[in-house]
Order: structure tokens, then C-alpha cells, then sequence
């Protein structure tokens, strides 16, 4: 199953087969404000999103409604961690150590191994935290790599490689992650 959130808020969920050369739409969960990131749970029952106005919501991909105590999701384990906002990367909204106090994450990525948070800013820094960032006194690297926005950044299979893309300038960068 593949979900693609959209602009109108809806996410669509498509069964995959003929490894990933076909794709058939099986389902949509109706949402109203638009989507910017998407995960999937562990078991494959839970998706959640983040929205434009920064709005964490959660979704039943079975039932194809919203999940109604957030809080209950807090225990959930995610296939991935790509939405900005939540229980476990709070730590990269308001930290204490930013120079500007008015940082807005625009992406994040979490490793494989689930050590690592990965986290681009609208201001085009890069910055990686210790997984869970759940703290403003979070400690990280950083390194201002784009003028603009740092639009994504992820992790590579062996969460030694980082790939991230400019918004304005849509440069690509490669980096390769070494311990000091």
C-alpha cells in the first residue's frame, strides 16, 4: 500500500503490485487543509500528517477516518519519520540554541536505526540531533548550506548518507555523515 497526501488535504491509498509497476487507487481519507508531509505506522494501520498551517493529525487507514485522541498515538512506532511536527521531534521547533528565534522547519528525516534526526529549516540551515528530540535544549550540528530554503533532506540505506534539495536554487547535495 502507498499513500499520497494532496493540496486538498485528501490522502489517497494505493495498492501496489507487479513489484511496484502497477498501482491501483483503493481508497481516500477526505481531509480540508492541504498536506505537506506523511507517515505510515509500523503495522500499516496509522498515517499520519503534518498540514500547511503546522496542524499534526492522525488517520485510521482502515476505518479511513481521523483518529480522534491524539494522545493515544503518542505510543505509536512509525515506518518512518518525515513530519515535522510531533511527539518525538519537538525538540527541533524553538530551541534554545537557534541564532534566529523565529526558526521554521520546513523538513526532517529520522535514521533507520532511529538514532538520528536529520532537520532543514525556511532559513537553509542543516541541522542533526540525537533521536528523540523531544527537548529545546536538544544540543546539534549545523551548517547553513542553501541561501534559501533547505526544502528535504533524508537518510541513505546505512543512515551514513544524507541527500538534501534547495527550495529556490533546487540544488542537490550529498553528504556523507563521519563521527568526530
Amino acid at each position: 500500500m502507498i499513500a499520497m497526501g494532496s493540496q486538498n488535504g485528501s490522502i489517497y491509498l494505493f495498492r501496489v503490485s507487479r513489484d511496484g509497476f502497477s498501482y491501483k487507487k483503493v481508497n481516500k481519507i477526505r481531509g480540508s487543509q492541504p498536506l505537506t508531509h506523511l507517515d505510515w505506522s509500523m503495522d500499516g494501520n496509522f498515517v499520519q500528517t503534518v498540514t500547511i498551517d503546522f496542524d499534526l493529525l492522525f488517520w485510521d487507514a482502515k476505518s479511513l477516518s481521523p483518529e480522534r485522541s491524539p494522545i493515544a498515538m503518542k505510543d505509536v512506532k512509525w515506518l518512518t519519520n518525515n513530519c515535522t511536527v510531533g511527539f518525538l521531534v519537538a525538540g527541533q521547533w524553538s530551541n534554545r540554541y537557534y541564532s534566529t528565534t523565529n526558526t521554521i522547519v520546513a523538513t526532517c528525516s529520522r535514521s533507520a536505526a532511529h538514532d538520528m534526526l536529520a532537520s532543514g529549516d525556511a532559513e537553509g540551515y542543516l541541522r542533526l540531533f540525537r533521536y528523540p528530540c523531544i527537548t529545546p535544549r536538544a544540543e546539534f550540528h549545523e551548517s547553513k548550506v542553501y541561501s534559501g530554503m533547505l526544502a528535504c533532506v533524508r537518510f541513505l540505506c546505512g543512515d551514513h548518507t544524507l541527500i538534501t534539495v534547495g527550495g529556490t536554487d533546487a540544488s542537490l547535495m550529498v553528504w556523507d555523515i563521519v563521527e568526530e
